[in-house]
């Protein structure tokens, strides 16, 4: 029964996520850039989850183990893939960019196998090869993309799925070190905004805040929230 709850758990988390796609479209479309958006999606991350902390009386744990696993999801499980995801936004369609994230078992196998958290496997090794198969099928017919200038950003796009699945599997081999996931986002999110402020400042993709909020403030907003709610539930998971 446990196994099914967290599999049902897992489906909600992946639809919800994968609602990010098109709402980032509408982000780009609105003219706003990939480190000033994560900034904000940091900035609103950092409320609700600390937040969350506030109301039940807990505190961010600040060890040493705990700064380390902060540290390391902000930028590799945040700053660098959402870098990558929001701009291969720019030249991709939503459905494909779509489809390059969720190759982040492909990534995440050959990696496990590195850090000995799997045991090499046929069937899954032939996974991975029927992966690759299928990006090839996607990006080589001379129909398959709007202009073939936007191959350049399919790289883009599987970086992104790259970091995610470095992400996932450190994150494996680290252990939680007896945080929970609101903890280690919450923490995560804190750590990682001045990063993203820095590099907001130096790409010249800051975003100012104004009013009335536009389409892409809103999708922005709904974006940080699903990806605050479902990146705890994914670490829970």
């Amino acid at each position: 029964m446990q196994a099914r709850w967290l599999f049902a758990a897992l489906f909600v988390i992946g639809t919800s996520w994968g609602l990010t796609t098109p709402l980032a479209k509408f982000i780009i479309l609105g003219g706003y850039r990939h480190f000033g958006i994560i900034f904000w999606q940091l900035v609103i991350a950092s409320a609700m989850l600390g937040g969350w902390l506030a109301l039940r009386g807990q505190r961010l744990p600040l060890h040493r183990g705990a700064l380390l696993r902060y540290g390391f999801i902000a930028v590799m499980g945040t700053i660098l893939p959402n870098a990558a995801f929001f701009y291969a936004q720019e030249g991709l369609p939503a459905g494909l960019v779509a489809v390059f994230i969720a190759l982040v078992p492909m990534f995440a196998l050959p990696l496990a196998l590195v850090l000995g958290l799997e045991r090499p496997e046929p069937l899954r090794l032939l996974g991975i090869l029927a992966g690759l198969a299928g990006i090839l099928m996607i990006v080589l017919p001379e129909a398959s993309l709007p202009d073939r200038a936007a191959l350049a950003f399919v790289p883009i796009a599987l970086a992104c799925a790259f970091f995610y699945a470095l992400e996932a599997t450190g994150l494996g081999k680290l252990g939680t070190s007896g945080l929970g996931p609101v903890e280690l986002l919450a923490g995560a999110s804190l750590v990682g905004l001045v990063p993203a402020l820095a590099l907001a400042l130096l790409t010249d993709s800051w975003i100012t805040p104004a009013l009335p909020l536009t389409r892409a403030d809103g999708a922005l907003i709904a974006t940080a929230a699903i990806h605050a709610v479902a990146y705890a539930g994914y670490v829970w998971v």
